[in-house]
């Protein structure tokens, strides 16, 4: 279905934040269901191999705050959702440009393709997660110590950068870095229960593609 947005906003909607190759597969039923982690994953009992996945990057790549900087940007002031950037084709153009350094990818990484031809307009999966990392992680949240936080804290060049080789070291990865060197700036309580809800949802990216 091609969307009614103006093409200026489709792109800027496109981000390619997304952590995760997204599926579009039906939620699972039966036995499967019962299969999907309704609880946080195990705690780390001192004998769990440390996860490979790398700490949240201390500082934001300086080619970003110059993308940004260039299309006066301030990157502790974000707009809330990316139609606000929507509006300056420049101001696009630049988070695109971040997005692509962040993610250590292309267009192609979050638009549809269509024949030899990206479809700007199509609407994806990851463009939608990518619009709820933005308002929920990017503008939602901040390092604790009130630092602003943005894609490439995470992905740091890579759209898939989570170790998910073990349950325990994931677990405590989340915990060292998503929880304890985060903060919500709403000032409500921070903890799993900000990306992943209550009671415990796993697998949450299934609902933000949607």
């Amino acid at each position: 279905m091609k969307s009614s947005l103006p093409l200026v906003l489709v792109l800027a909607l496109s981000a390619a934040c997304s952590s995760n190759t997204v599926t579009t597969d039906p939620p699972p039923s039966g036995a499967a269901a019962e299969a999907t982690p309704t609880e946080p994953p195990p705690a780390d009992d001192g004998t769990t191999e440390p996860s490979k996945t790398p700490p949240l990057r201390d500082a934001i790549d300086p080619s970003i705050l110059s993308a940004l900087k260039g299309a006066n940007i301030d990157i502790a002031a974000l707009p809330d959702d990316l139609e606000e950037i929507a509006k300056s084709p420049a101001k696009l153009k630049a988070v695109m440009k971040t997005f692509t350094i962040a993610l250590g990818t292309t267009c192609e990484g979050c638009h549809a393709k269509s024949g030899t031809k990206i479809d700007y307009e199509a609407a994806t999966p990851k463009k939608n997660v990518a619009k709820k990392m933005w308002t929920d992680l990017v503008r939602g949240l901040q390092k604790k110590d009130g630092k602003p936080l943005y894609c490439d804290s995470c992905h740091q060049g890579k759209m898939e950068f989570l170790d998910r080789a073990d349950d325990k070291a994931l677990g405590a990865w989340m915990k060292n870095n998503f929880v304890d060197k985060l903060a919500r700036r709403d000032g409500a309580e921070h903890g799993c229960a900000t990306c992943h809800g209550e009671p415990f949802k796993g697998e949450i990216l299934d609902g933000w593609s949607k």
